[in-house]
């Protein structure tokens, strides 16, 4: 496998693990606000979750756009 690809593979693996723990952060919310407990620690900890989230995202989609450019400088320069 190339390079290019072990490096987007990882990436999205990274950024999904991190999209699963701010689900679960937002499904403990949920449950501390269905009980009345207070959830500003926790409101905390999902904000740094995400703000942890976006550069993860931003990676992955910059090697996904270089994998979608170099597919298609490959293909325009097969015959037809």
């Amino acid at each position: 496998m190339p390079r290019r690809s072990s490096k987007l593979i990882l990436a999205a693996e990274r950024a999904a693990e991190a999209r699963r723990i701010v689900a679960r952060q937002e499904q403990l919310i949920a449950g501390l606000k269905a009980t009345g407990r207070p959830t500003l620690d926790a409101e905390l900890y999902l904000k740094a979750y995400i703000e942890a989230l976006k550069p993860l995202e931003a990676i992955e989609r910059k090697l996904r756009d270089e994998r979608r450019a170099k597919t298609r400088e490959t293909k325009k320069g097969k015959p037809e």
